[in-house]
């Protein structure tokens, strides 16, 4: 589902800031165009961030602990795909920590 929602606010923020700059318009219809297409990507990105970590969990490679991050480590971690690169809550090392989904 994130990768739905991921995709449908990209495809949306593309397609509105790519007419914004194609057709001639007034300043103020163009920046409200270039306004609601940031909102929609963020609002997107929101929700498919969220679902990412509040479904499944993820475990430590060092540790093998299931657990899901807390959000503000969660959002700034460097990642390769579902892979991020987080600090373990039960043995407090960093380490590239898997996304699990299924039990």
């Amino acid at each position: 589902m994130e990768y739905v929602i991921g995709f449908i606010s990209v495809i949306s923020f593309v397609i509105i800031i790519l007419v914004a700059a194609k057709f001639e318009m007034d300043l103020f219809f163009r920046i409200s165009l270039i306004s609601v297409a940031c909102i929609i990507f963020a609002i997107g990105l929101f929700y498919a961030m969220k679902l990412e970590r509040e479904v499944g969990y993820y475990k430590c490679n060092k540790c093998h602990h299931k657990y899901i991050p807390s959000v503000l480590p969660f959002w700034f971690s460097a990642h390769i795909g579902r892979t991020r690169y987080l600090k373990c809550p039960n043995c407090n090392k960093y380490s590239w920590n898997k996304k699990v989904l299924n039990k």
